[in-house]
């Protein structure tokens, strides 16, 4: 499990530095002129690339290695899946279709329905 979830935490920086936005007006930023209607996808991880000090930027703590809390959150979410996976059955609730643009999804979001199991019933 321990696997799952670092497999899962690495692919997440994706999630963060793809945030596409519709230019509402003609905008013009440094040398670049952005038309109204234009797509802009900010690669947001090379923020920190870019500062005047970059020695002294800490954007959010500075990662897990300056979070305290790191370990611990690992931990809740090995007992969360662990329980989910042990004590529940799900139903997905209707059919979805995966979207590659402008990043991995799932359209729907995986909507699920929860069963708790008994004990009895997991010994069958």
């Amino acid at each position: 499990m321990r696997m799952v979830m670092f497999c899962r935490s690495s692919m997440r920086p994706l999630d963060w530095d793809w945030l596409m936005r519709e230019a509402k007006e003609n905008v013009e930023y440094h040398d670049f002129a952005i038309p109204k209607g234009s797509f802009v996808v900010p690669f947001l991880s090379a923020e920190k690339r870019n500062w005047r000090t970059s020695a002294v930027y800490t954007p959010f703590g500075g990662g897990a290695r300056f979070c305290p809390g790191a370990d611990l959150a690992r931990l809740q979410i090995a007992f969360f899946l662990h329980y989910l996976v042990t004590k529940f059955r799900w139903v997905q609730l209707k059919d979805d279709r995966a979207s590659f643009f402008p990043s991995a999804r799932l359209v729907n979001g995986f909507q699920i329905r929860l069963f708790e199991t008994s004990d009895a019933a997991l010994a069958h």
